[in-house]
């Protein structure tokens, strides 16, 4: 699990956790502003070479908008099939007015818990590869020309 902490020493810590092939989680814990997005940065990059990102914030005490302006770089580098979603706890008031004051929360999903976000992220993958295997299956039907000896019942 890479750490990257703020060079200044203040209480700021970004870990990325590859959690499988297509997820990586980054967990935030204390004060993100200014003064610490070298290592957001450099999380969010590690995080994004997996196609599903989760931000847990549960343990960010602090959060302006250059983390805000972030993440919203990320989602709009990532591919439409890709995730980015968030964990902010309700009772995490400063993180959540934050997100709200910015527009964040209206754009990007956000679970109460880490678990939730997990699952979320796995029955979206499992939704994608449906419609994916679905649209596959439909151009290959569609290439096809009836035989004129078989019957369709």
């Amino acid at each position: 699990m890479p750490q990257v902490q703020s060079p200044d020493m203040c209480s700021a810590r970004a870990e990325v956790q590859l959690v499988s092939r297509a997820t990586a989680v980054v967990t935030l814990s204390g004060e993100h502003d200014l003064a610490t997005r070298r290592i957001d940065m450099i999380a969010l990059e590690r995080a994004s070479e997996r196609a599903n990102v989760i931000v847990d914030l549960t343990r960010c005490t602090f959060a302006c908008s250059t983390l805000t302006a972030m993440l919203f770089a990320l989602r709009a580098s990532q591919h439409q099939d890709e995730r980015l979603e968030l964990v902010v706890p309700a009772a995490n008031g400063i993180v959540n007015r934050a997100l709200r004051s910015t527009g964040v929360r209206e754009i990007l999903p956000i679970h109460e818990t880490l678990g939730s976000a997990l699952d979320s992220v796995e029955q979206a993958a499992g939704a994608d590869l449906l419609a994916r295997n679905l649209r596959t299956h439909t151009r290959a039907v569609r290439g096809r020309t009836p035989s004129p000896h078989r019957r369709l019942a």
